[in-house]
């Protein structure tokens, strides 16, 4: 009887650790925050995403009235006129990227997104309710596109 009970124990303390482990993961995944960037300039740009301590980048070419989104962290964004060669690239700005934090009144909670327009050689913050109409119609067809892909990931249902 004292072996299967403590079979039982042991099994019920899996449980609990696979449990805790898995909201653990889940409240890891609900902290990533993605920034979408519409790109309303009439040339390609290549955003530079630069973690804080800049071990880890992402650079995203854009092209024109597209739209691309990335998870972001704290850190910078900059926004080059892109060239075969990297050293070539030309700057044209750089921001830092926001957090909930830095940023909450341009932060969407709910889907957990940072929206950014880039016009005129600049990336700058727009609020949620701040996109235009065109951009709002432009996001729904650039997310039943992802959805149709498979590769869609959001929170909000």
């Amino acid at each position: 009887m004292d072996s299967r009970l403590s079979m039982y124990m042991s099994l019920f303390a899996l449980l609990v650790l696979a449990t805790q482990s898995e909201a653990r993961s889940q409240a890891t995944a609900r902290a990533d925050v993605i920034g979408t960037y519409f790109n309303e300039d009439k040339i390609l740009v290549e955003l530079n995403l630069i973690s804080k301590d800049s071990k880890e980048g992402t650079i995203i070419p854009i092209s024109p009235r597209r739209i691309d989104r990335a998870l972001i962290t704290e850190g910078q964004t900059k926004l080059y006129i892109p060239s075969d060669q990297m050293a070539k690239r030309r700057l044209l700005s750089t921001m830092a990227t926001p957090t909930p934090k830095s940023a909450p009144e341009f932060f969407e909670k709910e889907t957990r997104t940072f929206y950014f327009r880039i016009v005129g050689g600049k990336v700058s913050l727009v609020k949620p309710q701040g996109l235009t109409l065109d951009e709002r119609k432009r996001l729904k067809a650039a997310i039943r596109e992802l959805k149709r892909a498979g590769v869609y990931n959001n929170w909000k249902t």
